[in-house]
C-alpha cells in the first residue's frame, strides 16, 4: 500500500559564529520542562558515507528582543536524555511502519 504524505516542511535560516546565514530544515523541536529548556532538531540534509541523514541538535535560547537563539547542548545528562529520547521515537517509528 502507498501512501501519499503532504507534509509541509519548516524551514529556517539560522546564522553561525562568523555571521554566515544558512536555511535548514526543522524536524522536531521538544521542552524538558525539569529543567525548562527547549531544543529543536533540524538537518542541512547532509548524507554521511552510509547514506544516513545528519541531524543537528541545538538548544533554544529566547532573547530580549525576541529572536530565539540556538547554543550547543550543555551537559553530558541533556545528552543522554536527548540520545534516548531520540531512540524511543525511532523505535516508535519503526513499529509504525
Amino acid at each position: 500500500m502507498n501512501q501519499n504524505i503532504n507534509e509541509e516542511k519548516k524551514v529556517i535560516n539560522i546564522i553561525d559564529s562568523e555571521g554566515k546565514s544558512e536555511e535548514v530544515e526543522v524536524i522536531f523541536s521538544f521542552r524538558f520542562t525539569d529543567l525548562n529548556k527547549k531544543y529543536v532538531v533540524y538537518t542541512k540534509n547532509e548524507q554521511d558515507a552510509n547514506e544516513n541523514t545528519t541531524i543537528y541538535i541545538s538548544e533554544i535560547q529566547e532573547q530580549p528582543n525576541g529572536i530565539p537563539n540556538l547554543i550547543g547542548v550543555a551537559t553530558d545528562e541533556e545528552w543522554t536524555r536527548i540520545k534516548n529520547l531520540l531512540r524511543d521515537i525511532s523505535k516508535l517509528d519503526a513499529e509504525n511502519l
